[in-house]
């Protein structure tokens, strides 16, 4: 907008975070002084809406149409896996939403079998809030599952993040023997020295993979012939995989993170398998030991 409309752009001080709130302030501030017009669109479509700033929804709502008034917004509070998005309270009304009397919400999970599902919400229960009738208020709702069923998601004790990495690319090497596509599989990351390590021992084995260091390498992740995934958490999100394997689990959450965060992150990742996941450990910590509980209640609940 700001080079469709000849609105200067705010210089780039090599700070990527800094340099796109201060491209978003220039449309906003372009907006308000009708630099940019308003109303250009006749429907608008916000898929990961958790993930907005207020200012974003503000801006969205000035660039719509009055004749229309069409705006869809995807909301699902339990992926906020941003440090903004967890200190964000408002309500739509506040960004020029009109959302009471025209909110459905989507409680069936199609994505994950029952026993992943259920490991994953029993880990970040405490994040889903009950469903109070406010329409106007963004909460997390609790998924619920459609019945489909696998086996229950694993926790494995090794003895370092390299035996982590053995454990990981012995198991994919098992799956690959049984038929399962290399594309299905993907290690899903935290810090980047967990993936190096599993894609040291993937390479040792001569199993092809696609390693994602950031969001730029998403697009062409599937390019190629068929390999195992080696995904961050935060650019997995909308992707889905058959067989998904999150290595260091101990290591959620950092010295410096923020505890629900960092919880809702590794639900995030749970939540990308459609039959089958496999975490690993190397020490004990309470995230830990609270991915023990959840997977020993969706073995009761499956015996």
């Amino acid at each position: 907008m700001l080079r469709t409309y000849h609105v200067p752009s705010p210089p780039n001080n090599g700070d990527a975070k800094a340099f796109f709130a201060s491209l978003v302030e220039a449309v906003v501030r372009g907006v308000e002084r009708g630099a940019i017009p308003r109303a250009q669109y006749g429907a608008v479509l916000i898929d990961e809406g958790h993930d907005f700033e207020p200012e974003w929804f503000r801006l969205v709502v000035q660039m719509i149409d009055p004749a229309t008034n069409a705006l869809l917004v995807l909301y699902d509070d339990a992926q906020s896996i941003y440090a903004a998005g967890t200190r964000r309270k408002f309500s739509f009304a506040s960004v020029g939403i009109e959302a009471r009397g025209r909110t459905t919400v989507l409680k069936l999970n199609y994505r994950n079998t029952y026993e992943v599902l259920a490991v994953a919400r029993a880990f970040v229960n405490d994040v889903f809030g009950a469903d109070d009738g406010d329409e106007d208020a963004p909460h997390a709702i609790a998924p619920e599952s459609v019945g489909r069923h696998g086996p229950v998601p694993e926790l494995a004790r090794c003895t370092s993040l390299a035996a982590e990495a053995q454990m990981l690319a012995a198991q994919i090497a098992d799956a690959s023997a049984d038929g399962r596509p290399l594309d299905r599989i993907a290690v899903l990351w935290r810090h980047g020295a967990h993936a190096d390590a599993v894609a040291r021992v993937l390479n040792r084995r001569g199993l092809p993979y696609r390693y994602a260091k950031d969001s730029r390498d998403k697009d062409s992740l599937f390019d190629g012939p068929p390999s195992v995934k080696l995904v961050s958490i935060h650019s997995s999100k909308g992707l889905e995989f058959e067989q998904v394997f999150i290595p260091a689990v101990h290591a959620f959450p950092g010295t410096d993170d923020d505890d629900a965060i960092e919880a809702k992150l590794l639900y995030v990742a749970m939540t990308r398998a459609t039959e089958r996941l496999v975490m690993t450990c190397s020490a004990e910590t309470g995230f830990v030991a609270r991915i023990d509980s959840a997977i020993d209640a969706a073995k009761r609940a499956s015996a």
